[in-house]
């Protein structure tokens, strides 16, 4: 059995010299990854398996420097907007947003609204609308980081910025096959 993944695949970037009309266009094509299925019972590996490895890379290159109130932001494919995220993506920031916490770091949550909405479909206080999120949530650092799709699997980059100075406090890589990817997707 297969489990089929529509993600993008690499940024084609095409730009004439401006002499001969000066035109450009970027494309991002879908790639159509295959991944067997069959691996999934003779694998243990998890995203928060990655996630940790990359928190823990982070936190090394921080140990230096003074870090404090780091809010997570979506992870977003690596295109000509940075504004595209996906399942990926959002999962990413939930479980470094721990991640981070767990070593030590004082993490915010920016989604969070100045009150409780209840409704018979439960309690909420967490929001994308920027209109009901909480003013002034003291956000000294910003963890936030790219998707760049490769043949068997996804290469985040991870940084994290002062939101201050937009200095670069700490950076690190890490490369999450599809295998482990489609678990995430299979599992919603």
């Amino acid at each position: 059995m297969s489990l089929h993944l529509l993600l993008p695949s690499l940024l084609v970037l095409t730009v004439s010299g401006s002499a001969m009309g000066a035109s450009s266009r970027v494309d991002i094509n879908p790639l159509e990854i295959k991944v067997d299925t069959k691996l999934h019972s003779a694998h243990h590996k998890q995203l928060s398996d990655y996630t940790q490895q990359l928190a823990l890379k982070l936190s090394d290159s921080m140990t230096s420097q003074y870090v404090s109130h780091i809010a997570v932001a979506s992870f977003v494919d690596f295109d000509h907007t940075l504004h595209h995220t996906n399942p990926l993506g959002n999962q990413l920031a939930q479980e470094l947003l721990g991640d981070l916490q767990r070593f030590g770091y004082s993490t915010v949550e920016h989604k969070l609204t100045p009150y409780i909405k209840v409704n018979q479909g439960g309690d909420f206080v967490l929001s994308r609308d920027s209109k009901a999120l909480a003013k002034n949530i003291g956000i000294d650092h910003i963890l936030t980081g790219t998707l760049v799709y490769r043949q068997n699997g996804v290469v985040v980059h991870a940084r994290v910025v002062g939101t201050h100075d937009q200095v670069v406090k700490a950076s690190a890589r890490q490369f999450i096959p599809y295998f482990v990817i489609s678990e995430l997707v299979s599992n919603g």
